[in-house]
């Protein structure tokens, strides 16, 4: 009897020992890209990453101080809708702009400490909880902007070692510590590495799903159309007009050819469906920029991921460069 086998190439039936090598090397080639920051910085070079991550929360609490000093006050009262826990307090306190001004005046204190390295882990702890209440105020008017993301990423860093170096903390460990010999506070294992990544995952989670959305809506509904594209233009444009004071029209791209808007639709579903893993992929890096910093260079995840760049939603922050450190 003829041995099976022999039929296997020209059925297109790949032996099982060709498919359990190709998915073992496909597994090895994920592990060798995920393990790619670990061998390109140290620990220590990782904290310092993680200390100047800090910088991208300090934009909204800033926004927050402005909008219940000079907004808030304008509001009648008719036009709060409290949502969460918010409907379980009493509607004169969500609606008091006194009580509001003076707790967000109070959490850009904290996280200006928390950024000096000024008791890193508690000033960062008060100010989540704190900016949960403040950051949520501005959703209770019938509109909710999605930026609670920048609670989660305070929370991060508030658990993570943030404050072991660039930060009062350090220099006071230092100080106290300078009779015995000890001047640099430990750094734990993969700690900051461990945190970041759970920053960059958020953030690109933050695109997976509104990307998976559209592409759902590209399926069933068109979403990527070049007339739907146009119309979402046009809307968004018309309630600009109508709340934002001296309104201009940016470049028309609704005049752009259909092709060219169908082939922005497709592109957008497919980086923001892609984004959470691109911010897990090292791709852009530089050449050394600072001299004497033991080859040093500021690379980006991605050119997207610059400060200018990538705005999450309307939360008006954004991803800075990693300052990695070779060999730190």
């Amino acid at each position: 009897m003829m041995d099976r086998r022999m039929f296997l190439p020209t059925l297109g039936v790949v032996p099982a020992s060709r498919v359990h090598a190709r998915l073992t090397a496909f597994v090895q080639a994920l592990r060798h890209g995920f393990q790619a920051d670990e061998r390109a910085n140290s620990d220590r070079g990782w904290t310092y990453n993680l200390a100047l991550f800090g910088f991208v929360v300090f934009p909204g609490a800033r926004g927050m101080v402005s909008w219940t000093q000079y907004g808030m006050p304008l509001l009648p009262q008719d036009v709060w809708e409290p949502i969460s826990f918010y409907r379980y307090l009493p509607i004169a306190v969500v609606t008091n702009a006194s009580l509001a001004h003076a707790l967000a005046v109070a959490n850009v204190v904290l996280i200006g400490m928390a950024l000096l390295g000024m008791c890193t882990r508690w000033t960062l702890s008060l100010a989540t909880v704190l900016s949960l209440y403040v950051f949520g105020l501005i959703e209770n008017q019938g509109k909710v902007d999605h930026f609670h993301h920048v609670l989660w990423l305070m929370a991060l860093l508030a658990v993570g070692p943030s404050g072991r170096f660039l930060s009062v903390d350090s220099i006071w460990f230092a100080i106290r510590n300078a009779d015995s010999g000890r001047v640099e506070p430990r750094i734990p294992e993969k700690a900051a590495l461990l945190t970041l990544r759970a920053c960059w995952v958020l953030i690109g989670l933050v695109y997976l799903f509104p990307g998976l959305a559209k592409l759902h809506s590209a399926i069933t509904q068109g979403w990527a159309s070049p007339d739907n594209l146009r119309a979402i233009l046009w809307q968004k444009w018309f309630e600009l007009h109508l709340y934002q004071p001296g309104f201009v029209l940016p470049p028309r791209v609704d005049e752009l050819p259909s092709v060219l808007l169908r082939i922005a639709g497709i592109a957008t579903i497919l980086f923001e469906v892609g984004f959470v893993i691109l911010v897990l992929t090292r791709s852009l890096q530089t050449s050394p920029t600072r001299p004497g910093a033991g080859g040093s260079s500021l690379s980006c995840r991605e050119w997207l991921l610059s400060e200018h760049s990538v705005r999450p939603l309307d939360a008006g922050v954004s991803l800075p460069c990693r300052l990695d450190r070779p060999g730190s």
